[in-house]
């Protein structure tokens, strides 16, 4: 993903979120009869669903996009660190250096 998707992203997240947290709630008052909302605080965020897991992935999308981009933002700085290692001469040790911040930025590899 691009830094330039990331930041549009990261711009609507802003732009477009409550204090929060958003919640799933049912049987909101004069809204939606026997249905589930998205709500914030004493308001209602997203339209009313009978399907509770559309609900609920609303209700956690700021969080979850939130918790996305900061990975993104991650392993776009252990990308940067491995692209500065192209220009040392010693090859051999930069390519362990390499794979050294790609496991501590993605983890041990399971195989």
């Amino acid at each position: 993903m691009s830094a330039k998707r990331t930041a549009e992203i990261r711009a609507r997240l802003e732009a477009a979120t409550d204090e929060g947290p958003w919640r799933v709630a049912e049987d909101w008052p004069d809204q939606c009869s026997n249905e589930t909302i998205v709500a914030s605080g004493d308001y209602a965020v997203a339209g009313c669903t009978l399907n509770e897991a559309d609900a609920d992935l609303i209700a956690h999308a700021p969080d979850d996009i939130a918790h996305l981009l900061e990975e993104a933002d991650r392993l776009r700085a252990a990308l940067g660190e491995i692209k500065a290692l192209r220009g040392d001469p010693d090859m051999a040790g930069a390519a362990m250096q390499a794979v050294g911040i790609a496991i501590a930025a993605l983890g041990e590899p399971t195989l």
